[in-house]
């Protein structure tokens, strides 16, 4: 065994002999200080500040004092962009910027909504009901219902129902400090504390763990219209304070503590470009994921062991890390049938149709999700530039976790390293990926210019930070 692998191991024993409390419930604090401390060990004003006033705009509203407090917060990805949803690994950190949830049971059935921007957010009033429908395509209370159905729908609540348990009323207030649009996650950090409300009012804290909740809301909130990943969701809920995760998605969600070599800072930097996730689905984000399963099914035709697969109907894999890891590839086996396989400079639709023996791309591939729209709005489609990005970024993730865990190495010289594979997963981002923006390309370069030793985007790209 290498000496990274054998550390990773180590870790892992040393967290599995944990109580499971530590590691799989969601935490309930009684104090601001368990949550926010600034480098001194000591509550920052501005925390307490903030739920006092929430405390008196719940009572202005609903003229009673919040019960509780739900919170969740943002993220930062260090590295590992748009890999996610490919099945492999990524290396995020959770933000001090948070979604804050304030609630109140309610004697009535019904889900009373207030946002602290009343004039971007007017008041909802939803039906307790886990299975109504989602609202119109761009409605901000569609985060909302994803995170409740995602938990009300389960498995567990579903026996609690059946027990007699209805669905619990009540009055609720949203004060959210993570930037909307900034590549953030302002929208998982929403569904995740919308899930968590759902969770702690219901009475499901003690049979849905983190790992379960990870799972339901990262399904919950592809509702919303998004082929999410899933590392926005799960480092929102199993982040720690001053620690980056290392996240697997395979063959289990498992995170792992990686230690940030001592002296260094992250920046998180906004271009205040919004990145308009939901509006730009289908040429961007979800073509994204939709390319990286059509490269899956042009690869797996062409190289793969365990099956006969003559056309896209026949293919079993879901992602590249499915295919990789079914016929034992590493990555720069990936990287070779890539370049030998892949063409270059993009694919029409005739394109496609010939590669992958198909008469009906919508019906041969009907079980990728947003096909049709996707296939609907593009005339072009870059399969090798996608899948050359994603195994590339793979590499940089492993390299950084390495170079991190690494204790023969001084901090100076990984701090070097750590900036370079930054500055080379922005480049891949830019030229490969086309994710990036104008904006993104000046500020990262102002930054290293500036003393950055690596500056990269962060999220999912086309704006933000």
């Amino acid at each position: 065994m290498d000496p990274i692998n054998a550390k990773l191991q180590e870790e892992i024993k040393v967290q599995e002999q944990k109580s499971p409390e530590m590691i799989d419930q969601i935490p309930v604090v009684t104090q601001l200080a368990d949550i926010y401390l600034d480098t001194n060990g000591s509550l920052k004003e501005v925390h307490e500040r903030r739920y006092l006033n929430c405390i008196k705009r719940f009572e202005q509203i609903y003229e009673q004092k919040p019960e509780f407090f739900i919170r969740a917060p943002g993220r930062a990805n260090i590295i590992g962009e748009h890999i996610d949803y490919c099945g492999y690994s990524v290396l995020p950190f959770a933000l001090e910027q948070d979604f804050l949830i304030a609630y109140a049971k309610s004697p009535k059935d019904e889900l009373r909504i207030n946002n602290i921007d009343m004039a971007l957010f007017p008041e909802e009033i939803l039906e307790t009901d886990p299975y109504q429908k989602m609202r119109e395509e761009t409605s901000w209370i569609n985060y909302f219902l994803a995170g409740y159905k995602a938990v009300m729908t389960s498995k567990e609540s579903e026996a609690a129902i059946k027990a007699g348990q209805k669905p619990t009323g009540m009055k609720i207030f949203i004060d959210s400090v993570v930037p909307m649009e900034a590549g953030v996650s302002s929208s998982a950090a929403f569904v995740v504390s919308s899930a968590t409300l759902a969770l702690h009012a219901n009475n499901l804290v003690d049979s849905i763990d983190k790992n379960k909740l990870a799972k339901y809301v990262i399904e919950g909130e592809k509702l919303v219209g998004t082929a999410t990943g899933g590392m926005d969701q799960t480092i929102s809920i199993m982040a720690e304070m001053g620690q980056a995760k290392y996240i697997e998605f395979n063959p289990k969600i498992a995170c792992h503590s990686t230690p940030i070599p001592e002296g260094y800072t992250f920046v998180i930097a906004n271009s205040l470009t919004p990145s308009s996730k939901v509006a730009t689905l289908t040429t961007r984000y979800n073509k994204r994921v939709v390319e990286c399963r059509i490269a899956t099914i042009l690869l797996a035709m062409a190289f793969d062991n365990e099956h006969d697969i003559t056309s896209s109907k026949s293919c079993p894999y879901k992602t590249l890390y499915e295919l990789q890891h079914a016929n034992g590839w590493d990555n720069d086996t990936v990287l070779d049938h890539i370049n030998s396989k892949l063409k270059k400079g993009g694919y029409s639709k005739s394109d496609l149709e010939e590669a992958l023996n198909s008469n009906s791309i919508v019906g041969d591939l009907n079980d990728i999700e947003h096909i049709y729209e996707v296939w609907q709005n593009n005339v072009r489609f870059h399969i090798f530039e996608r899948a050359y990005h994603v195994l590339n970024e793979v590499k940089r993730v492993e390299q950084f976790r390495a170079i991190c865990l690494e204790q023969s190495v001084s901090n100076e010289e990984k701090g070097e390293k750590l900036g370079q594979l930054m500055n080379e997963s922005h480049e891949s981002l830019k030229t490969y990926y086309e994710c990036s923006s104008i904006e993104l390309d000046e500020l990262t370069q102002l930054c290293r210019e500036s003393g950055a030793i690596g500056s990269r985007v962060t999220g999912a790209g086309w704006g933000g930070c």
